[in-house]
């Protein structure tokens, strides 16, 4: 007889570090919703963040601090995106929301309440990062259906990455 290990209800959904859904979830809940913009004829926002800087804090005060790090701003994300909204951490430093239903006006309402509160209140007190002023860059597409080829979840994700690394460009 075999040994079988069972996890925890929705522990593989999870990023242990943030706590946010998976990159694999993130897929899954993708195609999901995908579906339900067509049905209802919504439109769907797929936004991605990168924190500006994290490799360099990481390699300075190591790696707990940088879990820390992504846990503040998994936190600032969940807490920005509507109650109704999804939050997944994608990368390393990326993070990424499907905003449903959301139109432009939406989506950059969501993603200002996000830069602000990185950018202003993420280590609020803790004068040992004093020197560090952190920002975070997004990069945000729209599904607004049929699904074509290239509207396909990979393509989706692989077009709000382009619109993230162009945000990362126009940077001063």
């Amino acid at each position: 007889m075999t040994d079988l290990a069972i996890p925890c209800a929705g522990s593989s959904l999870r990023d242990e570090v943030t706590g946010l859904y998976n990159r694999g979830h993130l897929l899954l809940r993708l195609k999901e919703n995908m579906a339900r913009c067509l049905r209802n004829k919504e439109p769907m926002a797929i936004v991605l963040w990168d924190i500006d800087g994290f490799i360099d804090f990481n390699n300075q005060y190591g790696q707990a601090e940088g879990d820390q790090l992504l846990k503040k701003v998994a936190d600032v994300i969940r807490k920005s995106v509507r109650i109704y909204d999804e939050a997944f951490r994608f990368g390393p430093d990326e993070f990424c929301a499907l905003l449903l239903p959301c139109d432009e006006k939406t989506a950059n309402e969501v993603t200002g309440r996000v830069k602000n509160a990185v950018s202003r209140d993420l280590f609020e007190g803790n004068s040992a990062y004093a020197q560090h002023s952190f920002s975070i860059s997004f990069g945000t597409t729209f599904y607004t259906g049929p699904a074509s080829p290239d509207q396909l979840p990979e393509a989706l994700l692989h077009a709000a990455s382009q619109a993230l690394y162009r945000s990362h460009l126009s940077r001063p």
